[in-house]
């Protein structure tokens, strides 16, 4: 499975980061980052997609969106980092 880096949490001090990246065969986003377990943020997102057996929701700051953007921006150009 070739993995490829996108973007990492500007703010990270070089462990346990937030991330994402990309599976160039099929395209599936990947993001890296800590699980939400709130149980109100859980439920209020189950109203609208009950979470399957196998998932869970990762939590990403909203610092890394723009980054995030440009990230997916420059793969769908074919720009992606290796």
């Amino acid at each position: 499975m070739p993995i490829v880096f996108l973007c990492i949490d500007p703010n990270t001090n070089g462990g346990n980061c937030p991330a994402l990246f990309i599976d160039r065969e099929s395209g599936d986003l990947l993001f890296q980052g800590d699980e939400e377990t709130d149980a109100a943020t859980r439920a209020a997102t189950a109203r609208h997609s009950p979470m399957g057996e196998r998932e869970t929701m990762v939590r990403i700051p909203a610092r890394m969106r723009k980054l995030i953007l440009e990230a997916l921006s420059a793969a769908e150009n074919g720009d992606l980092v290796r």
